[in-house]
């Protein structure tokens, strides 16, 4: 940046009156000086010169980027052009704009017009990435889109085939990488805006979930594994090339840190680090980093300063490392923040500018040398500077949405005045036409805003479309939308909601997380209604029919409060009513209902880390609870309950009081109360799924094996004439939070559920066994990846899936889907 050029945009800045000619630096900084400013200049330390801090500052080559779906810091070699403040238009001097940060123009638009991005795109965003030009990224758990107006329209431009993109690295403005969602691994690059696309696959027996993308540059880069037996165990593969060919791999570690979970974070610019918390009260002065994506760790201190005091608990808001090898790096401590570098690899550290107090460094982004902009407070101002900190701007969020100030989340900069953030829907709703059930509240659903003078204002990028559905017509088996349920702000979301069918035919969905209202379906309209509130939040609830139409729900928890109480849902007039508390309080408690039309619930959770592995029955007729005979055995987890056709209840496998999985399985005799020990399962697992087939047998899918939640794709079916099991043939792949159901015609379907070697990371495929044949055939996929959801057959015998989670970032999603075997409903 030229002096001209500084002059020009601090002008604009402070809109002071300076003088057309040319100024240098230090005589800039002394008019300046009389300018009033957010913060005080700080004095210059003794034997340094006025403008040394200002000049240090300005060869510091920084540019933004986002890697593994976040929004991190990434250095470039080349200083990016400066884009001019708005103010800066009416000075006939100022340099035009200048291209983006990429050095490649702007990818030509694909054939097809673009068109406004809608609900179903930019919800639950992975990542983000604005550049100076309007280009932009936007990746999804079931896209990659681009746009080259800043947000007003937008293209899918994830490679052809691509359904799912469950890792990916936003680098620059024409660079992005994305990786598939099972093995082989197949990594997708794009150096041209998604105009075209490399892929290179990665087989390795060895590698379990991930990867975990982190590029350093935008060719130069590491696609990191987790070992598939061991938890501290990586495989890290590299590319130089930009993803045309990966070399490795090679092993690493996650080093083993005192009052610190064992997992990597996302990296910061490329770059992996592991902080340490506090132990004893005594705060952590060292840190650990990677710069070879995990194979080798560097024990690192903090710099100790006045602003970085060795008894304040510090951790990194932002580093990364330039072409040169030099390392830069945001430190929080406390209530102040600095910025510091090291020219050997973290050894010793440079002060480059202490930030003003009260400047949360918790998201933070470096546009170019001297352009830095911080959130604040978590969205209620923002701090930004054109000058590398010698003067700062705070601007006070008047607006996200309709709340004024609140929700921001992530954030991404192209320049001081125009940026994107994530904001999460409980904290900003839409404005204007709503479709229903959209956006009502839920704090876990990831839209994105825009501003265009600091951060005063924001508005979505994204606005609703009213989605277009086509009917299904009879033949293959097809899924179709079923809506988005409508509690208002009393929103049911999944995963911890029930869904039950009433005896009318409607689906009663209730509760979930931070759920306190429900909805009903009415499957022959295809309509969702919301109906009546319930008196308390609850999630992992139990929820069963009572002989006369009406429905109990019972337990659950909310903000780590388990329940006892209980509600009655009375279908006719569409209200609840309170019934009798539990002997205990429950969450994730298991539920069957008996012959007789009462109730078993046994097990669940209490408090935070208790188990109350005891049992008790609820009579419809009295309204009242009793205690019945606890299991023999102690298990937690999912463990799920069976009525079978002679009245007994099967429950079979969990986790034992060492957390491992057990293959023990009992029977409860309603007749006497009492628990019997019955054949073991033929492999131990947890958070299984099970249900009744048509001829009487149980089938038994999936399940963890082993403390490190090793999902089994196998299946076992259980015979209550011998009480014997034997093996089925497995599932075509593993499934956590997966939804089995039953079909009319005695088959089983079973959809979606989370990748066990990709944590987090939901599944929309879904298949079919058939117990006549011991057969798995594939389904049609679900339009949304989801898992932890809602299924049940309806009357017409398709199946109804609603709630759960996606995107591997914990999005709550309110949506509903259908399943015709036969193809969808006529005309």
């Amino acid at each position: 940046m030229t002096d001209d050029e500084l002059e020009l945009r601090l002008r604009a800045w402070y809109r002071a009156e300076v003088g057309d000619r040319p100024i240098a630096p230090l005589a800039l900084r002394e008019q300046l000086a009389a300018i009033p400013s957010t913060y005080p200049l700080a004095a210059p330390r003794a034997g340094r010169r006025p403008g040394l801090t200002l000049l240090i500052a300005a060869t510091l080559l920084l540019g933004g980027a986002i890697a593994a779906g976040a929004g991190l810091l990434r250095l470039s070699t080349v200083e990016p052009p400066v884009t001019p403040l708005p103010s800066q238009a009416a000075l006939p001097s100022a340099p035009p704009a200048e291209p983006s940060r990429s050095a490649e123009p702007p990818t030509p638009p694909k054939d097809g017009p673009a068109r406004p991005i809608g609900q179903e795109v930019l919800a639950a965003t992975q990542g983000f990435l604005l550049a100076r030009d309007g280009a932009g990224w936007a990746a999804t758990a079931t896209g990659i889109y681009r746009t080259l107006d800043g947000g007003t329209t937008w293209r899918d431009v994830r490679p052809v085939g691509w359904t799912v993109s469950t890792a990916s690295a936003l680098v620059d403005a024409q660079t992005a990488y994305v990786a598939s969602d099972s093995m082989p691994m197949v990594i997708a690059a794009t150096h041209s805006g998604g105009a075209a696309w490399t892929t290179a696959t990665i087989q390795d027996d060895r590698i379990g979930f991930g990867p975990t993308l982190a590029f350093q540059t935008p060719l130069k880069g590491f696609a990191i594994f987790y070992d598939r037996q061991v938890d501290t165990r990586i495989w890290v593969f590299a590319t130089t090339d930009g993803g045309q060919t990966w070399t490795g791999p090679r092993r690493g570690s996650i080093p083993r840190l005192p009052n610190r979970i064992t997992k990597l974070d996302r990296p910061m610019g490329g770059i992996l680090v592991l902080l340490q918390g506090t132990g004893n009260g005594q705060p952590s002065n060292d840190f650990v980093m990677s710069l070879d994506g995990g194979v080798t760790w560097l024990t690192r201190s903090y710099p100790i300063s006045d602003v970085t005091p060795r008894d304040v608990q510090k951790w990194i808001a932002q580093i990364a490392v330039e072409g040169d090898g030099v390392l830069q790096m945001a430190i929080q401590a406390g209530n102040r923040g600095s910025v510091w570098r090291s020219g050997d690899r973290g050894v010793t550290w440079q002060l480059v500018r202490a930030l003003p107090r009260g400047v949360d460094l918790q998201d933070a982004d470096f546009i170019s040398p001297t352009e830095w902009v911080f959130q604040v407070a978590e969205g209620s101002a923002f701090r930004s500077t054109v000058d590398a900190g010698a003067h700062w701007r705070t601007v006070r969020v008047k607006g996200v949405g309709s709340q004024p100030g609140l929700g921001l989340q992530a954030a991404t900069f192209a320049s001081v005045d125009v940026g994107w953030a994530s904001m999460s829907c409980r904290t900003g709703r839409w404005t204007g036409a709503v479709p229903t059930g959209y956006c009502s509240g839920d704090d876990s659903e990831t839209i994105l805003e825009a501003t265009t003078d600091g951060g005063r204002t924001w508005a979505p990028i994204a606005r609703p479309v009213t989605p277009i559905v086509s009917p299904v017509l009879p033949g293959p088996a097809a899924w179709v939308s079923a809506g988005t349920m409508v509690a208002g702000r009393w929103h049911v979301r999944g995963p911890g909601l029930s869904a039950i069918t009433l005896n009318d035919g409607r689906v009663l969905v209730v509760g979930g997380v931070g759920g306190e209202g429900a909805d009903l379906y009415d499957p022959i309209g295809g309509m969702w209604t919301a109906t009546g509130k319930l008196a308390h939040e609850r999630s992992g609830q139990i929820a069963a029919p009572l002989p006369d139409g009406r429905v109990l729900v019972a337990g659950g928890s909310y903000d780590d409060r388990d329940r006892a109480t209980t509600e009655i849902f009375d279908p006719a007039s569409g209200r609840w009513s309170m019934g009798a508390s539990m002997r205990r309080a429950r969450e994730n408690a298991r539920a069957a209902v008996l012959q007789d039309g009462r109730i078993l619930v046994v097990g669940g959770d209490v408090g935070v880390g208790g188990v109350a592995m005891t049992a008790e029955i609820y009579d419809p007729v009295t309204g009242r609870w009793s205690m019945t005979e606890s299991p023999r055995r102690f298990r937690f987890g999912v463990t799920p309950l069976v009525t079978l056709a002679d009245g007994r209840v099967l429950m079979a496998g969990g986790n034992d009081r060492h957390n491992q999985p057990t293959a023990t399985a009992e029977l409860y005799d309603p007749a006497t109360g009492r628990w019997t020990g019955t054949g073991r399962m033929t492999r131990a697992r947890a958070d299984a799924s099970a249900l009744r087939l048509a001829d009487g047998r149980v089938l038994v899918v999936g399940g963890a094996h082993s403390f490190g939640w090793r999902e089994l794709p196998t299946a076992e079916i259980f015979d209550p004439a011998t009480g014997r099991w034997s093996t089925a043939t497995p599932m075509s792949e593993a499934r956590t939070d997966r939804g089995v159901t039953l079909l009319s015609d005695g088959r089983v379907l079973v959809t979606g559920g989370s990748a066990p070697d990709r944590a987090f990371y939901p599944l929309a495929t879904a298949e079919i066994y058939d117990p006549a044949t011991d057969t798995w055939s594939p389904a049609p996929s679900m339009a949304t990846a989801r898992y932890g959801h809602a299924a049940l057959t309806l009357a017409d015998g398709s199946v109804l899936v609603v709630g759960g989670h996606s995107t591997g970032a914990f999005h709550r999603l309110g949506s509903a889907e259908r399943f015709y075997p036969d193809g969808g409903p006529p005309g």
